[in-house]
């Protein structure tokens, strides 16, 4: 009988670890395929959106020929290599960014999901929702400088309900809003004062405070930081020449930055700070 038990316990032992990978793998495949399919969505509000198109009907087609597309040449990630970039139809090259698109959504959710601790929870949903819309502003600014009213209001609202969920306190939240909305508009006005013409754009200032609401007052002081030194760094000549400058997809970028590094970013610098003091 003890012997029994002994085999037994060693069976849960290794087992219990196997099928525990085993679920996080699987999970992993989910969200991958899950949000693959959501960035392929994604490229179609990304086109249609702007243009004030419908992002429902009709289907999705080539945006050479017009040739509605078939689900089986659809397949996010895996469609766009098989048929090697290219239409089926007109044989005209699809641009590598729907591919991009569907690739980088589901790889964040993914890489958020292990930094979660492979939980899907309300955290969870709140970064993936928060993601989906910043890549749409991302791409959207890159292909229109502009910034749409509609995303950043429903990002103010989504974030001011996730807060009352209980993702972070409601003072936090609102006061991050108040916090980046002021920051960015003084610096606005400040610019049009000084140099007679507009520096940050109203769907800068709306986004920030839209990001304000996810992220806190840490996070708005992060992310105004971060996305000015990407722009900086990626901008250098195009700033010297006085052109203009689609300045969301790097607030985009520094709000992603902070959901992964925001915190042991900080905490690293405040330490060293107190080490020098």
């Amino acid at each position: 009988m003890a012997l029994l038990l002994d085999q037994i316990a060693n069976f849960f032992y290794f087992s219990i670890p196997f099928y525990a990978t085993f679920a996080k793998l699987l999970a992993i495949l989910f969200i991958t395929i899950f949000f693959s399919s959501i960035g392929s969505f994604l490229n179609v509000c990304i086109y249609r959106i702007p243009l004030g198109l419908s992002i429902i009907k009709p289907g999705s087609y080539c945006p050479k020929c017009q040739t509605p597309i078939k689900a089986w040449h659809n397949i996010p990630i895996i469609s766009y290599f098989l048929l090697r970039g290219k239409c089926h139809y007109c044989h005209k090259s699809f641009s590598f960014r729907y591919c991009f698109v569907e690739l980088i959504t589901a790889l964040l959710a993914v890489l958020y999901f292990i930094k979660n601790a492979y939980i899907i929870d309300l955290q969870f949903l709140k970064f993936t929702f928060f993601m989906s819309f910043g890549i749409m502003i991302f791409f959207i600014d890159i292909d229109h400088k502009l910034i749409l009213d509609k995303h950043n209001y429903t990002l103010l609202v989504a974030g001011l309900i996730f807060s009352i969920m209980g993702t972070m306190s409601l003072m936090s939240a609102i006061l991050g809003s108040v916090v980046g909305f002021s920051i960015f508009y003084s610096i606005a006005f400040l610019y049009l004062i000084s140099q007679k013409k507009a520096g940050l754009g109203g769907g800068d200032i709306k986004y920030i405070a839209a990001a304000g609401m996810f992220t806190g007052v840490p996070g708005v002081i992060f992310i105004i930081l971060f996305s000015s030194v990407f722009a900086l760094l990626c901008n250098f000549i195009n700033i010297k020449r006085n052109k203009e400058l689609a300045f969301a997809p790097y607030l985009v970028a520094a709000s992603l930055l902070y959901f992964f590094l925001g915190d042991s970013l900080i905490n690293w610098y405040l330490g060293l700070i107190n080490n020098l003091i």
